[in-house]
């Protein structure tokens, strides 16, 4: 398009083969790839140990998003995004996760979003993760749930016509940096342990609007 992106460079590097392939796929759903992968956590396990003895506490996603980070930092071609037939490298190392306080059903989820170098060391992922959910069990200052609140209440026909104002805009390249610093929905991946609440690992959708890539983890009870 001609507008520049705020999250993005047109990547033109890619060949002629990459730049067709979002051209026959017009949406995101038309290139949906489902796989499922089994990862032996007994190094993780004995890691977590080894720190625990040193009075570091150290969770499994804690690892799993360093390591999420440090595969994006090291294979870019990864943390790409197709708009409008496009490919583009995108300019930050982004997570976004859902966050549940507490394991009880009438509790609000939250969604946040971490932004990362990639050349981060476990202990401080895990402190910046830390940090974070803790300002929401505190209810304090989450900005993407601040900003979903605002619209909680506007009427649905208003809320429709403003969803698809920001679809259009996000196909143009002309979605404001504010929206998208605030949207989960543009990240590199969109991360869901669904093994935190007994579920076993399931094969989800993936969203027409904005340029996110979901992964869902399952870890099994020892």
């Amino acid at each position: 398009m001609f507008f520049k992106r705020k999250d993005g460079q047109i990547d033109k590097s890619v060949d002629i083969f990459e730049r067709i392939m979002p051209i026959i796929m017009k949406e995101r759903n038309d290139a949906l790839v489902y796989i499922k992968k089994e990862v032996p956590l007994d190094g993780m396990s004995e890691y977590i140990k080894k720190q625990k003895e040193k009075n570091i506490e150290l969770t499994y996603m804690e690892i799993i998003f360093t390591a999420l980070s440090r595969v994006l930092k090291e294979k870019p071609k990864i943390n790409r995004f197709v708009i409008s037939g496009e490919m583009y490298k995108r300019n930050d190392i982004e997570i976004a996760v859902v966050v549940k306080p507490k394991l009880e059903e009438d509790v609000k989820e939250s969604v946040v979003k971490f932004k990362f170098k990639g050349n981060e060391k476990t202990e401080v992922v895990s402190k910046i993760i830390k940090e974070e959910v803790s300002k929401i069990r505190n209810n304090t200052n989450n900005n993407t749930e601040d900003f979903v609140d605002k619209l909680k209440n506007i009427p649905t026909i208003v809320l429709k016509i403003a969803i698809n104002t920001l679809m259009f805009l996000d196909k143009i390249n002309l979605l404001p940096k504010s929206i998208i610093d605030l949207s989960p929905f543009h990240s590199s991946i969109f991360v869901t342990n669904v093994g935190s609440i007994g579920l076993d690992t399931i094969y989800h959708h993936i969203y027409n609007f904005g340029t996110v890539r979901n992964l869902f983890i399952n870890r099994e009870k020892e």
